[in-house]
């Protein structure tokens, strides 16, 4: 019994040891240089890192970047393995991130017995779009909202494009606001909310439904993409809007749809081809 005592204490030991000494800095480059790794052109800074209960690996202040454009930034995230998944052969883990000011969750496995086959579940809640970086990009418009959603990816084989996958999001109340030289007046375009439902299957994005409601508003989008293995800027649109404003709203922003054909119902219609460096109307 002594003995079994001991080789407790001692294990103990070792474990807080580990933790109180746990090399962080020395991890968080590793990983940084592992995804800089992935693409030249990427930046990645991580501030520190440290050891959790129960056993994963928690990082904090990563930056993605690349020259010019920042990807997104991430004031935390926590890595734990799934050991349930060991026990049948594969590789599983969760990553918990806190970002946008909301908070994500993916599990991922990697089947044991064909290193190709891997399956992701994801979900997000509270996400602020208004945060995203994309829209120093677009200073001419900027969507605010809480973003929530779930979806998950799977594929058995190279490329991905062979895989298949799912997304279906939900927007909260926020507000549109557009540049004076799109719209008159400075008031937002207030949002009621908007969802989204999107499946990929086999290298082709169907967008079921994606719409954007509004007291003066409504905008509802539907098609597909052909992504390009090669590059995805030269994936191919086939994508139809529907327009529908009201109010005060259409004389502000009207101008802008008067090229474009208007049904007998008001809805405003526009064809989108083309590829996504070269969207095009038809």
């Amino acid at each position: 019994m002594r003995v079994f005592i001991y080789t407790a204490l001692f294990f103990l030991l070792l474990l807080t040891l580990s933790y109180v000494r746990f090399p962080g800095e020395v991890i968080g480059a590793a990983v940084s240089n592992a995804l800089m790794k992935t693409d030249s052109r990427i930046q990645v800074e991580i501030s520190g890192s440290e050891l959790t209960i129960p056993p994963g690996v928690r990082f904090a202040g990563i930056e993605i970047s690349k020259p010019g454009a920042e990807i997104i930034d991430l004031s935390q995230v926590t890595l734990t393995p799934d050991f349930s998944t060991f026990l049948g052969g594969d590789a599983g883990f969760t990553t918990n991130a806190k970002t946008l000011g909301g908070a994500a969750r993916v599990n991922t496995v990697f089947n044991g017995w064909r290193k190709d086959d891997l399956l992701i579940d994801f979900s997000f809640d509270k996400l602020d779009i208004a945060l995203l970086p994309v829209w120093k990009k677009f200073p001419w418009a900027r969507l605010s909202g809480n973003l929530a959603g779930e979806g998950g990816f799977a594929y058995i084989e190279d490329p991905v494009t062979k895989g298949d996958g799912r997304l279906t999001t939900t927007l909260g109340e926020g507000s549109l606001t557009l540049s004076p030289l799109l719209m008159a007046g400075k008031d937002p375009i207030v949002i009621s909310g908007g969802e989204s439902s999107i499946i990929y299957n086999h290298g082709r994005v169907v967008v079921d439904r994606l719409n954007l409601t509004g007291p003066e508003l409504d905008v509802t989008v539907t098609g597909s993409l052909i992504l390009s293995p090669a590059n995805l800027r030269f994936s191919h649109l086939n994508l139809t809007v529907k327009i529908r404003l009201d109010g005060e709203l259409e004389n502000r922003v009207g101008g802008l749809l008067a090229f474009f054909p208007k049904g007998d119902d008001g809805e405003t219609l526009i064809r989108i081809g083309g590829t996504i460096a070269n969207p095009k109307t038809l």
